[in-house]
């Protein structure tokens, strides 16, 4: 366990718990923590059959990566050393059938044997796969030993059907887990839903009558819970869900770095990998063929459009014309934003291109509400404002919590100390630029958290060692490979 943090190797010890909620601060390993622990239940305990729930990009990005370097492997390669991971995610809304298909055999004795570990996104575990049954249905089937449900907000409410899924699959597993990175969620009722997936004996299985013992209700709107009954039936309440929790919170870590930076490397979708491979070749081989030595400044113009790419967008150059392509950079930034918004948190999500920056916050204000989410740009006339309001308290008359800036404009005269998380889409190759766009959250002892969305074997990767190693330089070498930065594999000269 050499590998592991302090805090991890301490979870350890509750590896064999029934139940258990583990609740820590992002990007301090949790999925590594609780992937150690599933397989000693494998190990010591005689597990084959786990299942792990969550949204799709965690699941396609974060679990697949540690599983693969955990030893596990997907059927069509034949398995790994470990056991097989199967992951049915859909991407696309067209997997439901394979997914379903699937779970028939696994249910019917496919790979009885071996340890198999299956990864479902909530949007298709409750969905139908006929008219009357969901693959939650057939997954009951099959029979998980072993569930852990990541992201644990999104079981919250207790009436949606992915809450009453887990609710059903639960009830039969040996083992159970909710993974948060919320130590302390905003609504302590938050915790009835997950509690009822968890251990039905902790809180029970009627909410009505949790809120009647526990907390006080307006007279004036049927169901609106306005805070404990008092502090004696607040004790009470966390008294019940304690003995279930772990906790680990970002201040408590050992040695813990004043920043931490996380690299997200997302997948391509199909057609936009395809044609940013036609293009990446067709722009390579037209500057061999001239023959000519290409400045820096042309190597520079030609690596934007293929980070404009990344970010989801092609620009016609005879027309200027838009086109977006994928949006996968964006839907990893809205996955990334669930847990620290669910904590009360503030984000700040910063971009190079302004059409990057407009989608963002279009699809920030579609999930999140449109009133939670602010940008500032270099078009923006009223700067001023617009900060106060992101630096002021949550009320209900300020509910902004995610701040989209341009990093031209954040990163000059303004601060952002009220967040402590800052996601980079795009960004610039000029170091000084972005570092000062980071410095703007920068507080220490207060660990600011650093997020850069970056496409898989693209220009994203060579842009990040550039700014990060101050070496914009390197593409005016004559040694400098175009074809190389482009997918991601150049090396600093």
């Amino acid at each position: 366990m050499d590998d592991l943090r302090p805090w991890q190797r301490r979870l350890q010890n509750y590896a064999l718990e029934p139940a258990l909620y583990i609740a820590v601060s992002p990007r301090l390993g949790k999925t590594r923590g609780e992937l150690r622990c599933m397989r000693r239940r494998v190990e010591e305990c005689g597990v084959r059959r786990q299942l792990v729930v969550g949204p799709k990009t965690p699941l396609l990005v974060t679990w697949l990566d540690e599983l693969a370097l955990a030893g596990y492997g997907r059927p069509r390669d034949g398995g790994g050393p470990a056991g097989y991971v199967v992951p049915l995610v859909d991407l696309a809304g067209k997997r439901t059938a394979g997914a379903a298909e699937i779970m028939r055999e696994l249910a019917a004795g496919a790979a009885k044997d071996f340890s198999v570990i299956v990864l479902v996104n909530y949007d298709l575990l409750d969905r139908f796969v006929s008219k009357s049954v969901r693959l939650s249905d057939l997954i009951a089937r099959w029979g998980p030993e072993d569930i852990v449900a990541d992201e644990a907000h999104e079981i919250k409410s207790p009436s949606s059907q992915r809450s009453r899924a887990l609710d059903r699959l639960g009830r039969n597993a040996r083992f159970r887990r909710l993974l948060s990175g919320t130590p302390d969620p905003q609504s302590p009722l938050d915790f009835y839903a997950q509690m009822r997936f968890l251990d039905r004996a902790a809180l029970g299985s009627n909410k009505q009558r949790v809120v009647e013992q526990y907390f006080a209700t307006n007279p004036w709107i049927r169901g609106q819970v306005t805070g404990f009954a008092s502090d004696e039936k607040r004790r009470a309440y966390y008294a019940r869900i304690e003995p279930y929790m772990f906790r680990h919170r970002a201040e408590d870590e050992y040695g813990v770095d004043p920043e931490t930076e996380t690299l997200r490397v997302i997948p391509w979708p199909d057609a936009a990998r395809k044609l940013y491979a036609e293009l990446a070749n067709e722009r390579v081989l037209a500057t061999e063929a001239d023959g000519i030595m290409i400045d820096g400044t042309h190597t520079l113009t030609r690596l934007l459009r293929f980070l404009q790419l990344a970010c989801g967008y092609l620009v016609d150059e005879a027309c200027a014309e838009l086109r977006w392509l994928h949006s996968a950079k964006h839907e990893m930034v809205i996955s990334d934003l669930a847990e620290p918004l669910a904590a009360g948190e503030r984000v700040v999500v910063s971009h190079l291109f302004s059409p990057d920056g407009a989608a963002l916050v279009e699809a920030i204000g579609k999930t999140y509400g449109a009133q939670s989410v602010l940008a500032v740009n270099g078009s923006t006339k009223d700067t001023v404002t617009r900060l106060k309001l992101f630096d002021a308290t949550c009320t209900t008359e300020t509910p902004v919590r995610v701040l989209v800036v341009q990093e031209q404009t954040g990163g000059v005269g303004i601060s952002l100390a009220r967040a402590n998380h800052l996601i980079f889409s795009s960004w610039s190759m000029n170091a000084a630029d972005h570092e000062q766009m980071r410095k703007r959250i920068y507080a220490p002892p207060r660990v600011a958290n650093y997020t850069y969305m970056m496409m898989d074997r693209s220009a994203d990767q060579f842009a990040h060692k550039i700014v990060r190693n101050k070496s914009l330089a390197s593409i005016m070498s004559p040694r400098f490979d175009l074809n190389a930065a482009i997918q991601g594999k150049a090396n600093l000269l």
